[in-house]
């Protein structure tokens, strides 16, 4: 389990670090003077509920716990379906799609966003990678490192040149990430050593 309102509170600090600066609100319907938020993309893999994996409740909850919060207008893209709708939350292609049908239905649920985001908050590298070399090139990039996801795969028993594979995607990326999060010391530690990630950028 883990504390989503104070890792919310945490991540504005990191976006706001990453910015240098307040920003304009666009996507908000207060007038400029009443809002000062931080406009961020957070790029999820399902939402939970109907998805009860580790990822996307944390996914949810974070994001949940963000909405409330002053500093940042927030908007999210995930995987359907979704049980009921969520304010904020964008919907693209069926988890059960095949793997190209959901990368490009969430590429463009997300690049209708990109325009008026400062950050793109990434929490799986899959559907993160496309984005990453595209239209997100130049915004500013956190990514939420949830494990080593090529090493279980192989720890698993699969292909080995699926895992290779997965773990390319992976390194690519994390070093493209301004700032990756982590909930342990060890995790730090571990995309550090084995992702290139550097040290100054892991919280």
């Amino acid at each position: 389990t883990f504390a989503a309102d104070r890792v919310a509170e945490t991540l504005i600090g990191t976006y706001e670090a990453l910015l240098g600066a307040g920003a304009s609100t666009e996507w908000s319907d207060e007038p400029p003077e009443q809002s000062d938020r931080v406009r961020v993309i957070e790029l999820g893999m399902g939402w939970c509920p109907p998805e009860y994996g580790g990822l996307s409740r944390y996914f949810s909850d974070l994001f949940v716990a963000l909405r409330e919060l002053p500093g940042v207008e927030a908007r999210a893209v995930v995987t359907g379906p979704l049980d009921v709708d969520e304010p904020g939350v964008l919907v693209g292609p069926s988890a059960g799609a095949p793997v190209p049908v959901r990368l490009i239905g969430l590429w463009r649920t997300g690049k209708r966003l990109a325009a008026d985001a400062e950050v793109v908050d990434a929490h799986f590298a899959l559907y993160s990678l496309l984005p990453f070399l595209t239209w997100a090139r130049h915004h500013r990039k956190i990514v939420h490192f949830h494990g080593p996801w090529a090493a279980e795969h192989r720890a698993a028993g699969h292909r080995s040149v699926v895992a290779s594979m997965k773990r390319m995607v992976e390194r690519a990326v994390y070093r493209r990430a301004d700032a990756i999060v982590t909930l342990s010391r060890t995790f730090a530690d571990l995309v550090v050593h084995d992702y290139g990630a550097t040290p100054d950028g892991c919280t």
